[in-house]
């Protein structure tokens, strides 16, 4: 269908797709030249000026931003360091990019969420098994912030706790809803330790209200499984307490 106006500006879905292939074209060795002229061939932004001032705002905070990341990785860059885990029944096997200090190094120009934590948070505790006890220090770089996972001891416990959560999910719909849980979870932890606030926090998360961005309740899958019950009863508070519990302890969070 033909647009009936014309754009002069990106979606955000858009703007985050194009900062994401800068990105991977700049630490590649790409240049930021090649790419504006790519952009422009595919007609991916808007025409003339509103197109160039859109792309030159992107560029700009990419340039910025790959500096930030070769720092981290240093002279050596990305090593792949191999998993092969077998625990409880589960066997884990797949690969995950580390530096030179064999730390998890993970990187996303976006704001860090809730799926960005635990993600990098089951590659610090499979990374920290496979280390033969020596500490891991990970690390992932959102657009402003980065999350810092400390040494973790327990680091079997912790994954086996999380395989027991992943394998009642492939038994039933649980109730675990990633960001309304860490809104919970970080509420919760804190020395006061109180319910009443750390529900409200997940209510909050859950409608797209008190300041957050995006609903997590308008999830499609979460209407079909949980239409007729209410999401947060004491199987979403264990659950929140037993996945951001032990990551909350291990992770700081800061400006980069």
């Amino acid at each position: 269908m033909i647009q009936g106006r014309e754009p002069f500006t990106l979606d955000g879905l858009t703007k985050y797709e194009v900062r994401q292939r800068l990105l991977r074209e700049r630490l590649a060795g790409g240049s930021s030249c090649a790419y504006k002229d790519l952009l422009r061939a595919e007609g991916v932004l808007p025409h003339g000026v509103p197109g160039e001032i859109v792309l030159q705002e992107i560029v700009d905070e990419i340039d910025a931003y790959v500096p930030l990341i070769r720092a981290f990785v240093g002279e050596q860059g990305i090593i792949t360091q191999d998993i092969d885990i077998s625990l409880e029944g589960f066997t884990l096997k797949g690969s995950i990019d580390t530096v030179a200090e064999g730390g998890f190094l993970r990187f996303r120009h976006a704001d860090i969420t809730a799926s960005d934590l635990v993600r990098a948070w089951i590659s610090h505790i499979l990374l920290q098994m496979n280390s033969t006890g020596k500490a891991m220090q990970s690390r992932h770089l959102g657009k402003k912030r980065q999350a810092v996972f400390s040494p973790v001891d327990n680091s079997e416990a912790v994954l086996k706790d999380l395989l027991e959560v992943y394998w009642l999910g492939l038994m039933k719909p649980v109730h675990f809803f990633p960001a309304s849980a860490h809104a919970y979870a970080k509420v919760f932890f804190r020395p006061d330790q109180d319910e009443e606030k750390a529900l409200q926090a997940a209510i909050d998360t859950w409608n797209g209200s008190g300041g957050y961005k995006r609903a997590e309740g308008d999830n499609g899958a979460y209407h079909i499984c949980f239409a007729e019950a209410a999401p947060f009863d004491a199987e979403f508070a264990e659950l929140a307490k037993r996945v951001y519990g032990p990551l909350i302890k291990h992770v700081k969070e800061d400006r980069l």
